[in-house]
Formats: C-alpha cells, structure tokens, sequence
C-alpha cells in the first residue's frame, strides 16, 4: 500500500476518517498496522540530524551511489514523477487513477502476492516473511473478508483502500536525499508536514514508476537496521512489533480458512 504518510482525513476536514469500515475494532487495528511500521523508520530518519539524513539513507540501504550515464536527465525525470506522484494527495479527490497509473508492475506484482498470502498462507510461512509484508498481509485480513478479496483485483483492493481517504500536510511535501541504487533504481526521502519517509523508485521499459515497496532486500535491511537500532536481533524485533500492534490469534489466520 502507497501509504508514506501519518496523517488522514476526509477532504477539506481536519479530521481522521476512514468510510470503509465501519467495525471501530477492524478501523483501529488496520490504521495501527499500516502507520507503525513506517512511523518507526520515520522516527530513525528524525533521529539524525538534517546535515547527517544523507548518509542515513545511505546506511539503510547500505549502498554506494554509482556514477552511470544519463543521471542527471534520470534525476530530472524522478523529480517530475514525484511532483505528479504528491499532486494526487493534495486534490479534492483522492486521484486514484493518476495514482495508479505511476505505480510500479514490481509494486503491483508484489502486492498481488501480498493479497494471495492473506487468503491462504498460514502463521509457519507467514512468520518467514519481512515484518512489512506481514503487516500488509494482516492489514488485508483485518479489512476484507475471504469471499470479498478473492473477487477483486489488485487495482480495486488498491483504491478500496484508498476510496474516502484525503492525506494531509502534503501542500509542501518535497522529495528529498535522492540516491542511486543503479541506472534502474533509486531511493530518497519525502518529507511532509508531519514526517519523513522513504520512497523507492523502478526503472521499468525506459520509464520510472514509484515502488512503494522497494527492493525486497532492501526491505529487510531497513527493518534490520531498525532492530540493531533497538539492540534487538531481527527475529527479536518482529515480535516486539507483533506485540505492540497486539496480534490476535486470528490475525494469523488465512482468510479462507475462518
């Protein structure tokens, strides 16, 4: 899910709303586990100071920004592309459509996956997923019933989630700290009003799309570099964060199998 950002409301109101589900338990769970994880990596970045974000960045990804042909024109066109991609959160509508249309077919691929692991897969392959897959596979499973998922497609699950939602302190939101994992991939930071957060990029046939989810590898090393960060291993983290977003049994289980 495309959800950088701490902060939602209705349109033209500064209020939290979600319209979509009306069980306060279910609403209450699926925006604790879509903001947490992402609140925390907000929470290392702010830790740094604004000279040292850079290199933050850096050492989450644990990269060396290579030099290629065609950076800057590369640079350029991210530039543009997140100019249009923030353009869809500051709209009286929630834009989905243009939304859509900018996302990655990794991205979209890989969400599928997600939505396929919440119908079917049990806690014993579940467990061995990163800690951010996890919480879009719980996140699914607290929202949509078995018979109601397995009947949509990635893009109409993708806007139910979206339908009704207005994001705010996005008026001045900015991209920040781009790197270069390659000629194919690259990294930065969009900061808002209430935070900052990373975005990866994808190259994909000559043209760059937002990844909201990354490189898989690069996924896990961030949430390693969070659990170092709490003097947790990784294995440690993951149920320290289970704990906090106060997992029930349920949570657990697929879909198809309640």
């Amino acid at each position: 899910m495309p959800a950088f950002y701490g902060k939602i409301g209705a349109p033209n109101r500064g209020i939290i709303i979600f319209a979509n589900i009306n069980n306060f338990k279910h609403l209450f769970m699926y925006l604790k586990m879509r903001f947490f994880l992402l609140f925390c990596l907000s929470v290392f970045l702010f830790s740094c100071s604004h000279d040292s974000q850079q290199n933050s960045l850096k050492s989450l990804a644990k990269m060396v920004e290579p030099n290629f042909t065609g950076k800057q024109e590369a640079t350029d066109q991210i530039n543009q592309l997140t100019t249009d991609y923030l353009a869809t959160f500051n709209s009286d509508s929630t834009s989905f459509e243009d939304r859509y249309k900018l996302f990655s077919n990794r991205y979209l691929s890989k969400y599928q996956g997600l939505i396929n692991h919440a119908l079917v897969t049990k806690k014993s392959t579940l467990e061995t997923l990163t800690l951010g897959d996890q919480i879009q596979v719980f996140s699914l499973r607290n929202t949509f019933s078995a018979d109601t998922l397995v009947g949509l497609s990635v893009k109409e699950v993708l806007a139910k989630i979206n339908e009704g939602l207005m994001y705010l302190g996005m008026s001045e939101a900015r991209l920040e700290n781009l790197m270069f994992y390659s000629g194919q991939e690259a990294v930065g930071g969009i900061k808002s009003t209430f935070s900052i957060a990373p975005v990866a990029f994808l190259k994909e046939d000559g043209i760059w799309k937002i990844d909201p989810m990354g490189d898989p590898l690069h996924q896990k090393m961030k949430e390693e570099k969070l659990a170092s960060l709490q003097q947790k291993t990784y294995a440690e983290y993951k149920t320290f964060m289970h704990e906090a977003l106060q997992l029930t049994d349920e949570s657990w289980v697929p879909l198809k199998d309640r």
